[in-house]
């Protein structure tokens, strides 16, 4: 898309191959993003390694929770509903 003197858009047909590369993230903020985020997590370790961790506790709960359900479903007998 392109604008043109008056304001008005003018749309074009899509790079294909531009678009795909964005996707795969080669785009021209993708750098840059990562940039921060490594500045970031260099500033910070112990704010990254505690997201870390409760990324990986909230896994194993939510893991925890599809496998019960799983069981509940195959044996037909109902829990509770609460994490154990």
């Amino acid at each position: 898309m392109t604008q043109d003197r008056d304001g008005h858009w003018r749309y074009s047909p899509i790079d294909w191959d531009e678009f795909k590369q964005v996707l795969a993230g080669n785009g021209p903020c993708n750098r840059e993003r990562i940039a921060a985020r490594a500045s970031r997590t260099k500033r910070a370790p112990g704010c990254a390694r505690r997201l870390r961790a409760y990324a990986e506790k909230r896994s194993r709960g939510l893991r925890r929770k599809l496998h019960r359900d799983f069981q509940e479903s195959m044996t037909g007998k109902v829990g509770t509903g609460f994490p154990k």
